[in-house]
């Protein structure tokens, strides 16, 4: 409380009350912000005979000396331009004095975030499906994930994936804070992802890009030519070199499987490619006891699909 004495020299003011001091703006911690943004500090306090009042932030002190006495007065400083400290992580400080030097003091300790560095690019950004095989997708959910970029300052908020389904031409986006992406993709889509990192201060940095997934879940469908011999016999002369092919609808690259099965033993070959939508090759059958053979084909599409296959006999 105050109290008036008498003096020789007039009345005398006894202040035994320190100021009340209390932080309205910011409301919340930690603030992020980058160089060339402002923080704004406002502060109420009640008092008879303030002094002086000072905001810090970091090494930088704004002072204000002109105040007025009462209850519940307002007042507000900003960090901006030359006030505002590099970049860092910074203490802030309000102060007060009366003039018989009683203080009150609001501190928020690391909790400024100054920022104007934009994160790493995300890093080992790859498609995910343990089923198709590279550049392609077998199913219409279209995996990807990334290793997390880093931020030396205020640290990464989220991730923006740019999303395109026509290989790269036209883009949609969406902001997610995991290292994991799931687009529903449509059947024939090429699908490609752009990644960016933006920090808590909203500095974004560059793309990672990834290669294009052709989406294709529909299975390729076999068809032998038949007779595979002018006369559908194999004889001595052809059985060296029997020929087997075809054709596959639904693709028009990939690999295929044929079997030709005799009354006792079977000869194979696995994996021969086709292309343009036809399949061929010869097998050497020789090995083979007289009698009949069925012949079998199935084909494996690039994305990994193995659909039905064909037989003759």
């Amino acid at each position: 409380s105050n109290t008036n004495v008498p003096s020789p020299f007039g009345s005398l003011e006894i202040d035994n009350t320190p100021p009340a001091l209390n932080l309205l703006s910011p409301e919340t911690f930690p603030v992020y912000l980058k160089p060339s943004g402002s923080l704004n500090v406002e502060v109420n306090y009640t008092e008879e005979n303030p002094e002086v009042l000072n905001f810090t932030l970091g090494p930088e002190t704004i002072t204000n000396d002109t105040l007025v006495s009462g209850e519940s007065v307002n007042v507000q400083e900003s960090f901006v331009g030359a006030t505002l400290p590099p970049e860092g992580i910074y203490d802030l400080n309000v102060s007060m004095n009366d003039s018989v030097s009683q203080n009150d003091l609001v501190s928020n300790l690391e909790s400024v975030y100054v920022d104007g560095t934009a994160p790493s690019k995300p890093e080992n950004l790859r498609h995910v499906d343990e089923t198709s095989r590279d550049g392609f997708d077998d199913d219409l959910s279209v995996d990807f994930n990334w290793s997390e970029a880093s931020d030396g300052v205020s640290g990464v908020s989220n991730y923006t994936v740019y999303v395109s389904r026509d290989g790269g031409t036209d883009y949609t986006s969406e902001v997610i804070e995991d290292t994991n992406f799931t687009f529903e993709a449509q059947e024939g889509d090429e699908v490609k992802v752009n990644v960016s990192a933006t920090d808590r201060a909203g500095n974004t940095g560059l793309n990672a890009s990834s290669q294009v997934i052709q989406v294709d879940t529909v299975s390729p469908v076999s068809s032998i030519f038949t007779p595979v011999s002018r006369d559908s016999f194999v004889n001595s002369a052809e059985d060296g070199s029997l020929r087997v092919n075809g054709t596959v609808s639904n693709d028009q690259d990939g690999t295929f499987n044929v079997t030709v099965e005799g009354t006792d033993t079977v000869v194979s070959r696995a994996e021969v490619p086709f292309s343009s939508g036809k399949f061929s090759t010869t097998l050497d059958v020789s090995s083979l006891s007289d009698g009949p053979l069925e012949i079998r084909v199935n084909a494996t599409d690039s994305a990994g699909n193995t659909g039905p296959g064909d037989s003759v006999q």
